[in-house]
């Protein structure tokens, strides 16, 4: 392993953390890093961005043939959401869903 200096791109390229100490496999050609270090990353992440603006616990409900969640006002005014809005699910894993809106 060989100590380097890297950058981490975040979030679809919207927040690039610079400067970073991490290790480079030569063998495996990846990037490492260790606790402390990933720490640091997200010490640094929580000074430009929110960590959670909200955090909700909903039941998902029965629409049609379809399940849903609502919405609340709250993260909807927040969002800036309206009623026919069109937003982009994507499915990262079989627990984590990300819902983008234009």
């Amino acid at each position: 392993m060989k100590k380097i200096k890297t950058e981490l791109d975040l979030y679809d390229g919207t927040v690039i953390v610079k400067d970073i100490d991490a290790y480079y496999c030569i063998n495996c050609k990846e990037e490492v890093f260790t606790s402390v270090q990933g720490e640091i990353v997200q010490k640094k992440l929580g000074q430009v961005v929110p960590v959670e603006a909200f955090k909700l616990r909903k039941k998902l409900i029965k629409v049609g043939n379809s399940l849903a969640m609502p919405i609340s006002k709250e993260v909807a005014e927040f969002m800036q959401l309206h009623k026919g809005q069109e937003a982009e699910l994507m499915v990262k894993s079989r627990h984590r869903l990300i819902l983008n809106v234009a």
